[in-house]
C-alpha cells in the first residue's frame, strides 16, 4: 500500500504542472524603434535596428516607420541589391526585398525582421564619414 501511494505521489508531481521539468520559453522580442552604430573596426561600423532602449533584439514588419527601417533598407540595398528608396517606411517593396534576402540567407522568408533575420543577414560597413565601404558582413 505504501509503495502504491509513493508511486501515485511521484506521478502527481510529474503531471501536476508544477513546472519542475518544463522547458523554459523565450521571451518575445519588442518592437524596433531606432538604430545604433556598432563599430567593427577603428574606422568602420554597421547600423542595426534597436528598441527605443538600444537593445538589438527587436522585431519589425510591414507598416513600421522610422530610422530602424532605414537601417534595414540600407542593408537590403547595399548587400542584396534591392534598389529600395531608403524612405524609413516598411512597405510592400521592403517586405518583398526582405523576403528575398531571407531566402538568400537561408532563413525563413516570412518578411518579418527579428533576431534570426538579424543574425542571418549581411550588414553594410560604413566609414567614419558615413559612406558605404563596398563591404558587407554578418554582424
Amino acid at each position: 500500500m505504501k509503495l502504491k501511494l509513493a508511486s501515485l505521489g511521484a506521478a502527481t508531481l510529474m503531471f501536476s504542472g508544477l513546472g519542475l521539468i518544463a522547458p523554459s520559453t523565450a521571451t518575445a522580442a519588442t518592437s524596433c524603434a531606432s538604430n545604433v552604430a556598432i563599430w567593427k573596426t577603428e574606422s568602420t561600423y554597421i547600423q542595426l535596428p534597436t528598441t527605443s532602449g538600444g537593445n538589438i533584439t527587436c522585431e519589425m514588419s510591414q507598416g513600421a516607420q522610422g530610422p530602424h527601417v532605414r537601417a534595414l533598407q540600407n542593408a537590403l540595398n547595399n548587400c542584396y541589391g534591392a534598389g529600395l528608396d531608403a524612405d524609413t517606411i516598411f512597405g510592400t517593396k521592403t517586405y518583398n526585398a526582405l523576403r528575398d534576402a531571407q531566402a538568400e540567407a537561408g532563413t525563413g522568408d516570412d518578411g518579418i525582421y527579428g533576431p534570426l533575420t538579424r543574425d542571418a543577414l549581411e550588414w553594410p560597413r560604413f566609414n567614419k564619414s558615413g559612406y558605404f565601404t563596398g563591404y558587407c558582413a554578418k554582424r
